[in-house]
């Protein structure tokens, strides 16, 4: 495992267990598809139906942007599966890893953990 890997995993895995309305959070943010995208979109649209004299100008650049994203996207996408693959570090047997309160051990054995992409 990349050292880089093994200090941030560690740091944020200092917090694990240590405060119950903290792990039920991220596991909320990281499980509810709504609280990841819910709020860019909302800005989205609340940008987009600004009423301001520069409303044209503003949603040419939230079409750039969602452009943009989508590109860097695909980017992504394709160095997944060109680069060599690396283990999750949290598989690592190097490092004492605690689970959240909140999460469930068995959905770190997920098959959807081992996909690539």
């Amino acid at each position: 495992m990349n050292p880089l890997d093994s200090i941030i995993l560690s740091a944020l895995n200092y917090f694990a267990k240590r405060y119950d309305l903290l792990d039920f959070s991220i596991v909320l943010i990281a499980e509810t598809d709504l609280l990841k995208g819910g709020f860019v979109l909302a800005v989205f649209w609340a940008v987009w139906f600004q009423k301001d004299t520069n409303q044209q100008q503003n949603r040419v650049r939230l079409v750039s942007v969602l452009l943009g994203s989508l590109l860097t996207l695909l980017c992504s996408r394709v160095l997944a599966l060109v680069l060599p693959y690396r283990e999750r570090p949290l598989r690592s047997a190097t490092i004492d890893f605690q689970i959240p309160t909140a999460l469930d051990e068995a959905a770190l054995r997920s098959p959807c953990l081992n996909r690539r992409f």
